[in-house]
């Protein structure tokens, strides 16, 4: 986290720089993937839409603008491929983001990757590294799908990367204890189940639970 916090406070295990496989899922990331519902408004970078470098979205803090310890401005990333030049991007986007915003005094960047083993460019300065290795929280979406029982915000997360035949399966177990995700769940299998409207992906959901 960028900002006023210790070194603890930079990574939300299981997944962070180097060690995906150890700790156990981190309620803040559940937080940030109940982003309707959070303390966090969800928008795109406000401002960055005229720049070259761009997050994916941002969430600010609904009652902090400029962020604090429990609750930091979050910018996101989601990789779902291999990009060489995605790791000097992301460093660009963090400081235009800083550089728009000056109210923002905490700041957590949040990365959500396919897995752990896409290229993402190799020989980076000091600096970069740094940044990458103390400054940034990954999440491995495989790794993390492959753990049981995991929370209905967690396993949301992991939708992107399941098969195909697991999506209903694990769309059923979110809903069942999290009806109201619904509304988060559709966009993401819109895009798997491409030429489905939010009905029939509802009606798909419902035959194979049995429902009429």
């Amino acid at each position: 986290m960028i900002g006023n916090s210790s070194a603890s406070n930079r990574t939300a295990a299981p997944f962070s720089s180097g060690c995906p496989e150890n700790g156990q899922p981190s309620s803040s990331i559940s937080r940030l993937a109940s982003q309707a519902s959070s303390p966090w408004a969800a928008t795109q970078c406000r401002g960055c839409g005229k720049v070259a470098h761009h997050p994916d979205g941002v969430l600010w803090p609904r009652h902090h603008p400029g962020g604090s310890p429990g609750f930091p401005v979050v910018l996101q990333e989601v990789q779902m491929h291999a990009d060489r030049g995605f790791h000097r991007r992301l460093a660009a986007e963090t400081f235009r983001l800083l550089q728009q915003h000056e109210e923002v005094e905490h700041l957590q960047v949040l990365v959500l990757l396919a897995n752990q083993g896409l290229a993402h460019g190799s020989s980076q300065p000091l600096l970069l590294q740094r940044f990458l290795q103390q400054d940034v929280t990954w999440v491995d979406l495989q790794a993390l799908a492959s753990k049981p029982d995991l929370d209905p915000l967690l396993a949301l997360l992991t939708l992107p990367v399941q098969k195909e035949p697991d999506l209903a399966p694990c769309a059923q177990r979110i809903l069942a204890p999290r009806p109201d995700l619904i509304a988060l769940i559709l966009p993401i299998l819109s895009e798997r189940f491409q030429g489905l409207s939010p009905q029939q992906i509802i009606a798909t959901l419902q035959r194979r639970q049995g429902t009429p």
